[in-house]
C-alpha cells in the first residue's frame, strides 16, 4: 500500500509538471499521413490479436471418445497417435491440423484484404478531394473570366452651358474579361407610383448572332436603347417634370457567354432628373430588380 501510494504521489506530480494542453496540441499537429499510418497499425494489432486467438483455439484438442485422453507433448505426429489411440483419433488430429492451417490462411487474406481495403479508402478520398479542388479552381476562373453585362449610363444631349435638353435611351457594358453575345432585350420606360417587375415587361427585341458585346465597351455601339413601344422617353421625361409621377426603365437582357451558357441580367432604375439611376432605396434594396446571373 506504501509503494501504491508513492506511485499514486508520482504520478500526480508528473501531471502537473506536464500540463494537458500541451497533449492536446500535440495531437493536432499529426499530419493526415501520420494518422493514417495510425490507423493502419491499430488494424494490424486488432488482426493479430484475432490471429492469437484463432490459433489458441485450434491447440484445443477435440475428442468424440468418451474416455479419450490428449495426446502427450512428444506424441507431434499422426502415426503416434494412430499408436496411442488409434485411426480414428489419428483422422480426428488430421482434420483439426487441417482446419487450423486454413483458419490461418483464412485470417492473413482477411488481413492483407483490410489493409488493401484501407489503402483504397485512402486513395478514393484522395482523387475525391483531388477533384473537389479541381472543380473549385474551374468554377473560379470561369466567374472571373465570363462576361457580367449591366445596365451602365443613360444617353442624352446637352446645350452649350452643359444642361441636359434630350434623354434618348440607356446604354449596357460588359464588366467581364470575355464577350457576350446579345440573345434577347426586353426594356420598358414606364411613369408608376412603385417599381415595377423587371419580368412583367413584354417588348421584347432579338438579336443577330453578331451582336456581342466586348470587354469594357458601350453596347448599342451607335447610340442607346431608346422605347421600343409607346411614348418617347423625351416625351414620358417632361411628364414627369410637371406631374412630378416617377419614371423608371426596366427589362431584361439575355446573353451567352464564352461558355455557352445563356446568362440574364434583370434591371430597373429610376430616373432622377439627369440618369437613369438605382440609389433609391426601393429600387436599390430589392434583389429581385437588379439581378444577375
Amino acid at each position: 500500500m506504501v509503494l501504491l501510494d508513492t506511485a499514486r504521489q508520482g504520478q500526480r506530480q508528473q501531471n502537473k509538471a506536464s500540463p494537458s494542453c500541451s497533449s492536446d496540441r500535440g495531437s493536432h499537429l499529426l499530419s493526415f499521413s501520420q494518422r493514417a499510418l495510425l490507423a493502419l497499425a491499430l488494424v494490424f494489432l486488432i488482426y493479430t490479436f484475432a490471429w492469437n486467438q484463432s490459433y489458441a483455439q485450434g491447440q484445443v484438442q477435440v475428442y468424440s471418445e468418451p474416455n479419450a485422453q490428449p495426446a502427450s507433448e512428444a506424441a507431434e505426429t499422426c502415426d503416434v497417435r494412430r499408436a496411442e489411440y488409434g485411426s480414428e483419433i489419428c483422422a480426428q488430429w488430421a482434420s483439426i491440423v487441417t482446419a487450423r492451417e486454413n483458419t490461418q490462411a483464412t485470417w492473413w487474406g482477411i488481413g492483407v484484404n483490410t489493409i488493401g481495403m484501407a489503402l483504397l479508402i485512402a486513395t478514393l478520398f484522395a482523387n475525391m478531394y483531388s477533384a473537389f479542388l479541381a472543380r473549385k479552381a474551374t468554377l473560379a476562373t470561369i466567374s472571373s473570366e465570363r462576361p457580367h453585362v449591366r445596365m451602365f449610363t443613360t444617353m442624352k444631349t446637352k446645350d452649350e452651358k452643359g444642361n441636359v435638353v434630350a434623354t434618348h435611351g440607356v446604354t449596357f457594358r460588359n464588366y467581364g474579361r470575355t464577350p457576350a453575345r446579345v440573345k434577347r432585350l426586353s426594356i420598358c420606360y414606364k411613369l408608376a407610383d412603385i417599381p415595377p417587375d423587371p419580368e412583367s415587361c413584354s417588348v421584347i427585341r432579338s438579336y443577330p448572332d453578331d451582336s456581342v458585346i466586348t470587354h469594357e465597351e458601350l453596347w448599342p455601339y451607335k447610340g442607346c436603347v431608346p422605347q421600343l413601344d409607346g411614348p418617347s422617353v423625351e416625351s414620358l421625361v417632361e411628364e414627369h417634370k410637371i406631374n412630378g409621377k416617377r419614371l423608371f426603365v426596366y427589362g431584361k437582357i439575355n446573353y451567352v457567354d464564352a461558355f455557352g451558357e445563356e446568362r440574364f441580367t434583370r434591371f430597373c432604375r429610376e430616373f432622377d432628373g439627369r440618369n437613369f439611376s438605382y440609389n433609391l432605396t426601393d429600387v436599390n434594396d430589392q434583389q429581385s430588380l437588379n439581378y444577375a446571373t
